[in-house]
């Protein structure tokens, strides 16, 4: 059933990859890796997200895997690897590609191919043994060599996303235009890439990350691909997934403004039936923890098992700064050092803010040991009443640190980790 789940998802996205006749057979001659099972899939976006569409079980050790596809196929790239192994290595086929590989090495990374010189030097990128200006010639000879294949796309963005940033000019808006300058972003190939995401993510590194910035780069990209283009699900996908890892930065506001103009009353397909009534459950979400709402309501406990509502405690000072932490977060030490230097740069900001600490960690056996060590010792330390957690959901507090500035009525003012930004506020 699996199998077949994975089969109709393949067709699904890979919709124009079955448009021609032809397909493609690939063969791996084996040696000596009896009881091994490779595995082979498509990749929709990131080399961390493949679907697989075949296995097969090495049964002796004189063995010969043989995958064939018979509908026509767009050139693509497909990763191949060991299931009991993380290694994998991708290959490029075309339609009508009929390819041959020996294995004997007990890693994929011996994958040798015997008749295609693309996906001999495609492997050579991947074993990642050149130098960075090697590197670079190499992916200029690759995309000279091998015009019109995945390969050659994914050399493309590759380029871009490896050397983009300096290899432009101009401010930042003109850098970001200028990177995406000499793609065909409607190319429906890029959503079955490996560096998809990572090519899309350095284009939006050229502006400082803020809700203005990151709107302006939605503006743009999203001009650039148009609403009624195949492509728009995918980019927009990614812009969301991208805001929601963003969450604790403070981008709420950007997320529901993403969702409000480019998804409500769209008629937009994602590949996944289910991701509109995520994006949307997400977005209201996000409206309530953004700057403006009042910040929820948790009861929590002090290291004397004391409890109290957090609703009792930012009355008694005109701002408070709470902070969601995790001992093991080697992140959160970090902020903690820096929030405490920079309060002890500007000593008149005490005044007005109180210092909240709230233990966001399963295990709190580190907990007291933690504030005297990592320099929370002047501040209200808390843990959640019980260690419930069902707070998590509320605050959006799944990863660490999770930081609130919020004043005497607990109206959320900021939400991320900018001291500077809470200078402007406060002061």
């Amino acid at each position: 059933m699996k199998k077949t789940f994975a089969f109709f998802a393949f067709f699904l996205i890979a919709h124009l990859v079955f448009s021609q006749s032809g397909g493609y057979k690939i063969k791996i001659k084996t040696k000596n890796l009896a009881g091994r099972k490779l595995e082979i899939g498509y990749y929709t976006g990131t080399s961390s997200k493949v679907s697989r569409i075949d296995s097969s079980n090495i049964k002796t050790n004189d063995f010969t895997v043989n995958w064939v596809r018979p509908k026509g196929i767009i050139s693509l790239l497909l990763q191949i690897k060991f299931r009991d192994n993380p290694e994998k290595l991708m290959i490029n086929v075309e339609n009508n590609a009929n390819l041959e590989f020996v294995l004997s090495d007990s890693s994929i990374l011996g994958l040798k191919p015997v008749n295609s010189n693309l996906n001999k030097k495609l492997i050579q990128y991947q074993l990642n043994t050149m130098t960075a200006t090697d590197k670079k010639i190499f992916i200029d000879d690759f995309i000279k060599e091998f015009p019109n294949t995945a390969a050659q796309l994914y050399m493309k963005l590759e380029k871009k996303r490896l050397y983009g940033r300096a290899t432009t000019a101009g401010d930042a808006i003109v850098q970001r235009n200028n990177f995406f300058n000499g793609i065909d972003l409607l190319d429906g190939r890029i959503k079955l890439l490996p560096n998809a995401y990572g090519f899309i993510n350095t284009g939006f590194g050229f502006l400082p990350n803020s809700h203005e910035n990151y709107m302006n780069n939605v503006n743009f990209l999203l001009s650039k691909v148009g609403e009624k283009s195949k492509m728009y699900p995918f980019y927009l996908d990614w812009i969301f997934k991208n805001l929601y890892s963003k969450r604790s930065q403070g981008m709420e506001k950007t997320y529901v403004e993403v969702y409000k103009k480019y998804l409500v009353g769209k008629d937009v397909k994602f590949s996944d039936p289910n991701e509109y009534s995520s994006i949307a459950s997400k977005a209201r979400m996000s409206e309530k923890l953004a700057n403006g709402f009042k910040i929820p309501e948790i009861i929590i406990e002090d290291t004397l098992a004391v409890s109290v509502k957090l609703q009792d405690i930012y009355p008694k000072s005109k701002y408070s700064l709470v902070v969601f932490f995790d001992p093991d977060c080697i992140h959160c030490k970090q902020k903690i050092i820096e929030i405490n230097q920079f309060f002890d740069l500007n000593p008149k900001l005490n005044s007005y803010l109180q210092k909240i600490s709230i233990l966001n960690a399963f295990d709190d056996s580190k907990w007291k040991s933690f504030i005297p060590k990592e320099g929370l010792a002047n501040w209200q330390n808390f843990k959640p009443f019980k260690n419930d957690k069902t707070y998590q959901s509320n605050f959006e507090a799944v990863s660490n640190p999770t930081i609130f500035l919020i004043d005497e009525n607990g109206i959320i003012l900021d939400k991320g980790s900018e001291p500077n930004i809470w200078k402007k506020i406060i002061l």
